[in-house]
């Protein structure tokens, strides 16, 4: 069996175990937290797994693979999504949380936890993604682009304008 498949049946089996109330809590969470965490913890390494096949699979003499081998520019996850699949998106740390009427798209059923309408996506760039891949992608890289830009204003933005204001000020004795 595919690593692939193995991850999401594991995954569709504590969805199971979760709707039967069978589901053994982790500390600290109720019976919904502790099934996202455990569904986070499966797709993180199935994502993980795919990078490091995929690096396998790639010869030595390709560009991608020598850059992030050598850590020049890239790493074995950028690898993965590449040609491998993208993963579990995540806002905030968490899976796509319910937006849309008890559910995060329309295309899903409502309180639905499967992997496809929480946030995972199976494709590659390679491959192509999915409408709704594509989706819940843009979600988990707008986060990532906001949290560049304020470190950015956070430090070196920040700085320049306040060694700008300095020119405008004069002081009169």
């Amino acid at each position: 069996m595919h690593q692939k498949d193995t991850h999401i049946w594991k995954a569709e089996g504590n969805i199971r175990l979760y709707e039967n109330g069978e589901l053994e809590l982790r500390p600290g969470c109720d019976l919904l937290q502790s099934i996202e965490e455990v569904l986070n913890g499966i797709l993180g390494r199935l994502r993980e797994s795919a990078g490091q096949e995929a690096m396998k699979a790639l010869p030595w003499s390709n560009t991608p693979r020598i850059m992030a081998d050598c850590g020049s520019k890239g790493s074995p996850l950028n690898i993965s999504q590449m040609i491998a699949c993208e993963g579990q998106q995540a806002v905030g740390g968490m899976r796509i949380q319910n937006g849309f009427v008890n559910r995060t798209l329309p295309h899903f059923d409502f309180h639905s936890l499967i992997p496809a309408a929480k946030g995972f996506v199976a494709n590659s760039f390679y491959s192509g993604l999915h409408p709704t891949e594509f989706f819940f992608h843009a979600m988990g890289g707008r986060e990532g682009l906001v949290d560049t830009a304020v470190k950015t204003a956070e430090t070196g933005y920040m700085a320049r304008r306040l060694m700008k204001v300095r020119y405008c000020i004069r002081v009169e004795s």
